[in-house]
């Protein structure tokens, strides 16, 4: 329950088709936090559509002053995005709220942190960086950030998704950042296009994280990668390593799932198609594969080895942030017992010439 001064409070997320818009209603209820969103696409490269809908659970946190307490606020997306982010469907359910959020949602508009442009002292950059934080980003996002050119260098992030991606934590750290997706939110930081179809001038780097094993031709978009980046740019991927996704490993996850829900992530839906289907483990991702177009991670190295000057690469975990009570340590030391394999794939490359 969220106390807010006396009586409990609700609030409520409601996203658009576009994911531009959110309304958050602070008033008396019953500590229900309901989150309704749009059409995205899972980690797997699959349209999640079945995300559509209501996600409601129970959030605790400390008491909080009661200003202004029945005020509905609406709010940029692009400024308080990182609400989604911690609610973010297929990635370990609802999250958590916590007293800062509530506190930041409870004011009277969004704080001068969330302002762009205003990115200038450590406590702004924290606090933006608390509140983007969930826990797929938070593991991912220091390999990213580590491979890229000093700010204010021009990145561009292909796949950004619905919620923005990277380009929130990119802004935030100085970077001219843009990201780039058919489902990308509005406003002048994000291309609603593909890739493939969208013009950019040459940049400084381009991020892809779990976005190129799902596109329609693998060679094209390597291929708009390179050209799209300056003499000497960097890419960074973050990729899924398919080939890895053995039984022992697709069975410690299942064993790890949420709760059956309303909206169930991108992992519950497979294991439990995997159990209604009758196959073998190895038959039945084989299909799924086949059907959803998806390529392995050792495809996607080979096509960015063949044409960039390669780091190390380097294997993690993955499935962590859709599991429940799975902390990406719990699954590194199940990696490294021998129990699974590593399903994150981290790579940077270098352009030649």
């Amino acid at each position: 329950m969220v106390t807010v001064g006396p009586g409990s409070s609700r609030v409520t997320v409601t996203v658009g088709p576009g994911l531009e818009t959110v309304t958050v209603t602070v008033g008396r209820g019953c500590g229900i936090l309901t989150v309704t969103v749009g059409v995205g696409f899972a980690r797997d490269g699959s349209v999640a559509a079945s995300r559509t809908g209501t996600i409601s659970a129970t959030i605790t946190t400390i008491p909080v002053a009661a200003a202004a307490a029945s005020q509905p606020l609406d709010m940029d997306g692009s400024r308080f995005r990182s609400l989604l982010r911690c609610l973010r469907p297929g990635r370990g359910g609802c999250g958590l709220v916590t007293s800062l959020m509530v506190a930041l949602i409870r004011g009277a508009g969004p704080p001068q942190a969330f302002v762009p442009g205003r990115w200038q002292s450590p406590a702004e950059r924290n606090l933006r960086r608390v509140m983007l934080e969930d826990p797929w980003l938070a593991a991912v996002w220091p390999f990213v950030r580590a491979q890229l050119p000093a700010a204010p260098a021009e990145v561009a992030e292909i796949g950004c998704g619905s919620l923005g991606g990277f380009v929130p934590e990119l802004r935030s750290a100085g970077y001219n950042a843009i990201g780039i997706d058919p489902e990308a939110p509005d406003g002048e930081w994000y291309r609603r296009a593909e890739f493939e179809r969208c013009e950019i001038g040459p940049v400084a780097a381009i991020v892809a994280c779990t976005s190129l094993h799902h596109v329609a031709d693998l060679r094209e978009a390597v291929d708009r990668i390179e050209a799209s980046l300056a003499p000497d740019g960097v890419v960074v991927v973050v990729e899924w390593a398919r080939e890895r996704f053995d039984e022992p490993t697709a069975k410690w996850c299942e064993d790890r799932l949420p709760p059956p829900g309303p909206d169930p992530g991108w992992l519950s839906r497979h294991c439990a198609e995997w159990r209604q289907s009758g196959l073998g483990w190895e038959e039945f991702l084989q299909g799924w594969a086949d059907a959803a177009g998806l390529y392995e991670g050792q495809h996607v190295l080979g096509e960015l080895s063949a044409r960039f000057d390669s780091g190390p690469v380097a294997y993690g975990p993955f499935y962590f942030a859709d599991l429940a009570g799975v902390s990406e340590a719990d699954e590194q030391a199940a990696i490294d017992g021998g129990v699974i394999q590593p399903g994150r794939i981290q790579y940077s490359g270098r352009r030649r010439g």
